[in-house]
């Protein structure tokens, strides 16, 4: 018996120790306690838009026109005003978010 086949036979041989198994997570709570928004959904001519509230609080603006992608206004610091981002080259322009990719 050579030198590799008697040091494989004694590896073989030998239990390798085991890790320990890693925590179990917590189990999965009910729902009851999740916010859900509330939606309001507002027909007007070549629109359609869908306030998003909390507790009340507008907190998110989905706009769908007749023609073209939705896109949203986001009240990004709570304050419950839609914000309104200025850029150097257009002044008082209002940038919306446009949905890049959906599947």
């Amino acid at each position: 018996m050579g030198p590799l086949q008697s040091l494989s036979a004694q590896t073989l041989a030998e239990p390798v120790p085991l890790p320990e198994p890693p925590e179990l997570p917590l189990p999965v709570q009910s729902g009851d306690n999740m916010v859900v928004p509330d939606i309001t959904i507002i027909r007007r001519a070549g629109k359609t838009i869908h306030e998003y509230r909390v507790n009340g609080e507008l907190y998110k603006v989905k706009i769908v026109p007749d023609y073209g992608p939705p896109y949203y206004l986001v009240d990004i610091d709570g304050d419950g005003n839609m914000e309104m981002r200025h850029s150097d080259l257009e002044k008082g322009s209002r940038l919306p978010k446009w949905l890049l990719l959906s599947w």
